[in-house]
């Protein structure tokens, strides 16, 4: 009995190790295959249909793709949503997720840049909001996630392009 305890108990961490490794391979899989198609759409290699533009913020190492609002590759399963063109509306993940990429949100400041569409824009506003509460449209560019720590709050960044 006590042996078949001890059995159990290494299937199991095996188990638990092997799960770990899969879902490591298919987050390093996912991120380096975003990672060739944002370079060559970059460098002008390539031209996909589904992909809008991208988002770059140097100050938190972000270089994300930005599809087509009407693609079906444009939600937050597959990374940064664009939710609106006018004012510019990008919705993305805060969490554990490999998906949320607006997890370093928080350590922008005002005059802060964000490059989007081959475009600069400046932070110029920083607040949070209860998602219930309305967006305020007062930016060229504004990007929307989660309070850290909150289930019902948003932290908002808003920028203006330096034109």
């Amino acid at each position: 009995m006590l042996k078949q305890k001890k059995i159990f108990k290494i299937i199991i961490i095996l188990s638990i190790i092997l799960y770990i490794i899969i879902n490591s391979y298919q987050d390093y899989t996912y991120i380096y295959k975003k990672n060739i198609i944002l370079d060559n759409f970059i460098n002008d290699k390539v031209k996909y249909s589904d992909i809008y533009s991208y988002l770059k913020i140097d100050k938190i190492n972000l270089k994300e793709i930005v599809y087509n609002i009407n693609s079906d590759k444009n939600n937050l399963d597959n990374g940064l949503m664009l939710y609106n063109l006018n004012p510019i509306i990008i919705l993305g993940h805060s969490g554990l997720s490999v998906k949320a990429l607006f997890n370093d949100l928080d350590k922008l400041n005002k005059e802060d840049k964000i490059s989007f569409n081959n475009k600069e824009y400046k932070v110029f506003d920083i607040y949070e909001k209860k998602k219930t509460d309305k967006l305020q449209l007062n930016g060229d560019l504004i990007l929307v996630t989660c309070l850290k720590n909150s289930n019902d709050k948003q932290l908002v960044i808003v920028g203006k392009n330096n034109v």
